[in-house]
């Protein structure tokens, strides 16, 4: 079961999670020229960008996820409030994150809190804290995220409690899943939402493939993978104070291999959602998105997982 969450959370991870290059002073314009969206449009399209500055930005967000694998079931329901801080580092942006709120927090199945243990509220607002790297198109550098010393307490707590899961299991024990899934689900909450790399035309959708392995859990095989996601600009809304893209997009990601002792494992996954994104503060404003996966082996079903991610951000 958790294997089966590793792989969703990594994936959501890397289909939600692309953010575009920055020009000086976060300029929106476009690569190779033109101005700003919607106000002189670049001719080649609008490109939709952070600003290369230090900001706060408060997330309220919501995420629920069931997950179904091998007879077993969990669903994780929370409502929360994070604080994202981005700063420039070096030719990155640092983005450190910290759970402030947890308005809700539900664990069913293999994954409900045993009985005598932590709160799940009190436990999130403790470990959920961190940070991670992206260069200025928004690709995590993994390695480096992980040795920034705002990750270090999180990590050994999760270390420990995956070898007390292991000694569990070789004795035959239960054991509470429910401290691991937090710690694991509680990046994934904490995430930036995603920009094309490509400037868009207004109402012209533009279709981006992409191949690349992935590992399907951590330690694990890593699987060749295609995806093909369409983005739409559908309109930027200039009637305001500021000007407001909308942007919507689908993604659809395949993969297949063989791997020794486990035959043909193949992975289907969909991914869809909308946007609005703040051109001239150069900040999302909200966003949402459900992705669906399937991981198979042979001709049985491992797991089948449905995450639905709700969130709202300002600039504090």
């Amino acid at each position: 079961m958790m294997q089966g969450t590793a792989v969703r959370l990594g994936l959501v991870l890397a289909l939600v999670v692309a953010l575009p290059s920055c020009g000086k002073q976060g300029s929106t314009t476009a690569p190779g020229g033109g101005g700003a969206a919607g106000k002189g449009d670049a001719k080649d399209g609008i490109a939709l960008r952070y600003a290369a500055e230090t900001m706060t930005l408060q997330q309220t967000g919501s995420f629920d996820s069931t997950t179904r694998a091998r007879g077993t079931y969990n669903e994780i329901a929370a409502k929360y409030t994070v604080g994202l801080k981005l700063a420039p580092a070096g030719d990155k942006v640092k983005v450190t994150w910290t759970f402030a709120d947890v308005g809700e927090l539900d664990l069913k199945g293999s994954v409900a809190p045993k009985p005598g243990g932590e709160d799940p509220k009190a436990m999130l607002l403790r470990v959920g804290k961190g940070a991670y790297l992206v260069d200025l198109r928004g690709e995590v550098d993994e390695d480096a995220s992980k040795a920034l010393p705002e990750n270090a307490a999180r990590k050994q707590e999760i270390e420990a409690i995956r070898k007390q899961a292991e000694a569990a299991r070789d004795k035959g024990e239960s054991f509470d899943s429910s401290t691991l899934a937090i710690m694991e689900t509680a990046r994934a909450m904490a995430t930036l939402p995603a920009l094309p790399e490509k400037s868009l035309p207004v109402g012209k959708p533009v279709v981006v493939t992409q191949e690349e392995e992935v590992q399907l859990f951590e330690g694990g095989p890593k699987m060749p993978t295609e995806t093909e996601t369409t983005y739409t600009l559908v309109k930027v809304d200039d009637s305001g104070a500021r000007r407001i893209a909308e942007l919507q997009f689908e993604s659809v990601t395949s993969g297949a291999a063989e791997q020794p002792g486990m035959g043909m494992l193949s992975l289907d996954s969909t991914t869809e959602g909308t946007m609005l994104f703040d051109l001239d503060a150069h900040v999302p404003v909200s966003v949402e998105l459900e992705n669906n996966q399937e991981f198979t082996g042979g001709s049985e079903q491992l797991f089948q997982t449905t995450v639905i991610v709700k969130s709202t951000f300002e600039k504090a």
